[in-house]
Parts: structure tokens; sequence; C-alpha cells
């Protein structure tokens, strides 16, 4: 992942700064924990979406951990013993692994916002308006999306009591 400063000026271009745009951008980059960009970057927009794929690889990982339990659960409490998780209706000896669930839930959804912003990668001139905004609508729900699956993952670990036979 690459987060990159973004100093390009109001037209795109470095003639605010009197070519000075990589001198400045190389000392003011680390200071800021970016990386200094080789050129400005307001119609490339792949550094944005390589931050959701990360988030959405993050999520997706945690999934199939998720699905694994799922599946584990199942077979009752021969594969795998949950503490907590929720209650059957039906069977009372029964624990759904709703962690589980929610895992494999907040990768399903950081999946699809993928689509959002690849979309958001084609745009007008410099940088699009429209596209901007959508990126900026999608992003935070891919961070609370992912910050959501770690605390899940945590909580799932920390509530298995048993592997195997039980």
């Amino acid at each position: 992942m690459r987060f990159q400063l973004q100093l390009g000026g109001p037209i795109a271009s470095s003639s605010s700064y009197d070519g000075n745009l990589a001198s400045i951008a190389a000392k003011m980059a680390p200071q800021l924990g970016l990386s200094a960009p080789k050129n400005v970057w307001h119609n490339d927009r792949s550094s944005i979406v390589e931050i959701g794929i990360w988030l959405s690889l993050l999520t997706g990982h945690l999934g199939k951990m998720g699905t694994d339990v799922c599946l584990m659960a199942q077979m009752g409490n021969t594969q795998i013993k949950l503490i907590g998780g929720g209650g059957s209706s039906a069977m009372a000896h029964k624990q759904n692994p709703v962690m589980a669930e929610t895992l494999v839930t907040l990768a399903q959804f950081n999946a699809t916002q993928m689509s959002g912003l690849h979309q958001c990668l084609v745009h007008e001139q410099e940088r699009s308006g429209a596209s901007w905004m959508v990126e900026w609508m999608i992003m935070p729900q891919l961070f609370v999306a992912s910050s959501a699956a770690l605390r899940n993952a945590k909580k799932l670990v920390d509530s298995i009591e048993q592997i195997g036979e039980v």
C-alpha cells in the first residue's frame, strides 16, 4: 500500500511551486509519514483502490476463518465448542456461531464495496468531483467493517473453548 502526498496545486500542476514541487514533496512527505509521488495523482486513484483492496483482503481472510468455524459448529459440539454466541430457539443445547457469521458478513460487505471503488477509477478530466465523493462514501465503510471484523475475530478466538473431539 502506498499513502502518497498530494501536492499538485489548484490545476494539478507544479506551476504553483515555481518548479520546486519535487523538492518540496521530498521534504514534506517523510514528515507526514507519506511517500513522495513522482507526479500529480489527481487522476490516478489507484492508491485509494489499493487501500480498499488491502482492507477487503483482510476481511476476506477473517471471513474464511468465520466460514470454517461456522462449518465446524454445524457438527454440534463434536468439532468445536464455543462459549457464548447466540442460543437456538429450536435446540437449547446449540450455540449459534454469531461472531463467525458476522466475520463472513463483513467480508462479503467489503468485497461488494470494492466494485464501487473500481467504478471511481473512471472519471473525467483531472479529477471527477462525483467519483471523489463516492470514494469517500465507501472508504469509511471499508475501515469500519474491517475494524469490526478484527474485533469480532478476537472475540471469536477468545470464545473457543475446545476444538476437536468434545
